[in-house]
């Protein structure tokens, strides 16, 4: 479950056997009481922020771009980094999908705006969805 969402409890109430009358048989019952919009604490998943990549960001060698230096330096096997910048971002959840994130190949140059706040993930190469990320203030060439 996730975040916000509604359990619905099943509580089972077994009765005793009894003796059917006239006979050498005995009756069970089992009755299930269905709760309705029962929060369940413990059953909801809260994803977590992302974290795990160290960002700095510096002047690039052409006007209004910045040079990002990221650690972890590689993605890793079946995953790639995208990022996001604007005057504010919101750090990505652990398994948010990124697939509106523009994708960058971990050298390239940015063009982005001294002050603005850059934001760089690692996602799947395949689903976009967050496996760890990192942020940055933009210091971009005057």
């Amino acid at each position: 479950m996730v975040d916000g969402s509604v359990a619905q409890p099943v509580m089972a109430n077994p009765y005793s056997a009894e003796k059917i009358p006239l006979s050498e048989a005995y009756a069970v019952s089992l009755f299930f009481h269905y709760g309705t919009k029962c929060v369940m604490d413990d059953l909801i998943l809260y994803y977590a922020t992302a974290a795990g990549v160290t960002v700095s960001s510096a002047a690039g060698t052409t006007t209004g771009k910045t040079a990002l230096t990221v650690d972890p330096v590689s993605a890793g096997t079946g995953r790639s980094f995208v990022y996001k910048t604007a005057a504010t971002v919101t750090m990505p959840k652990v398994g948010e999908n990124l697939t509106s994130w523009t994708a960058w190949n971990g050298t390239d140059e940015i063009t982005a705006t001294t002050g603005n706040q850059i934001v760089v993930a690692i996602v799947d190469s395949t689903s976009r969805l967050c496996k760890m990320a990192g942020s940055a203030t933009v210091a971009a060439k005057a």
